[in-house]
């Protein structure tokens, strides 16, 4: 879907001429092949739209226990939990893949923020709860999450992952298999000044990108992990892929991400549920 949109598709506000726009993010730009299974947290959400159709990827998201994962409002918002389908322990998520080890689960419910707002993409935060537990391994594990409060400190390069389109152009190209990149993290007033005029930036945001461009998350990427290094190195949950500029990866554009320390207390409430 667009919110660079996964980033995924939901409505878009547009300006300017030749009308770039912000959305939903779709891929990562200016990433490579992921390691499989470097990233065991990482899990592709799945949807149908009619119960003969088959499941396709729609949005990234994150594993944070046997329960439940975390992705963004704009993700499941208007959709039914029914329809959605998650896929762990997978790098290779096409239909002639012949990949062992996925776990497949589907959505017994799921929560969107209730300030979810998709005219300006703010609380762009969801949980969802699976019908049946995930069993951990070394290919399927959760991540902790940041702290509640936290910041991530500008310059610190952080990795999202994802299976969003790789195409520059209108046409899509959707990688079967996970792709990554390094994205470091951009100051919120820096962020605020880039967008200025075009959407706000807000404490439930963090910006990750390159002054030079190039690279960013995009459509398809959606809803998935930000993960950053902790002081021992260890990787936390920081982020979730919300929304950024049309073309992706434009200079002076960074990605935007729903900030997971300032959503803390909230994603632990309906975690517990």
């Amino acid at each position: 879907m667009l919110k660079f949109v996964v980033l995924c598709s939901l409505a878009a506000l547009t300006f300017g001429s030749p009308h770039p726009k912000v959305g939903h993010q779709d891929r990562i730009v200016g990433g490579q092949e992921a390691t499989p299974h470097a990233y065991p947290w990482q899990v592709s959400l799945q949807y149908r739209d009619f119960i003969i159709m088959p499941y396709y990827h729609t949005c990234g998201a994150t594993i944070v226990d046997e329960y439940h994962i975390v992705c963004a409002a704009h993700c499941v918002d208007g959709r039914n939990a029914g329809s959605f389908r998650v896929m762990a322990g997978a790098h290779d998520i096409g239909s002639f893949s012949f990949e062992s080890g996925h776990q497949k689960r589907h959505v017994s419910e799921f929560w969107r923020h209730e300030d979810y707002d998709h005219n300006v993409i703010t609380s762009d935060t969801s949980v969802l709860k699976l019908d049946e537990p995930l069993e951990f391994n070394d290919i399927i594990k959760p991540i902790k999450m940041a702290e509640p409060g936290s910041d991530v400190a500008e310059g610190t390069v952080c990795i999202n992952s994802g299976w969003g389109s790789t195409s520059d152009t209108n046409f899509p190209d959707m990688p079967n298999k996970l792709q990554y990149v390094e994205l470091p993290i951009v100051g919120r007033e820096t962020c605020s000044a880039d967008y200025e005029g075009i959407n706000g930036v807000t404490e439930g945001m963090i910006c990750a990108g390159s002054d030079a461009g190039g690279i960013s998350p995009c459509s398809g990427d959606s809803g998935g992990p930000l993960v950053c290094p902790d002081e021992n190195g260890e990787w936390y949950l920081a982020g979730i892929v919300s929304w950024g500029m049309i073309p992706c990866g434009q200079a002076q554009y960074p990605g935007v991400f729903a900030n997971v320390a300032h959503f803390r207390d909230w994603l632990d409430v309906h975690i517990a549920m």
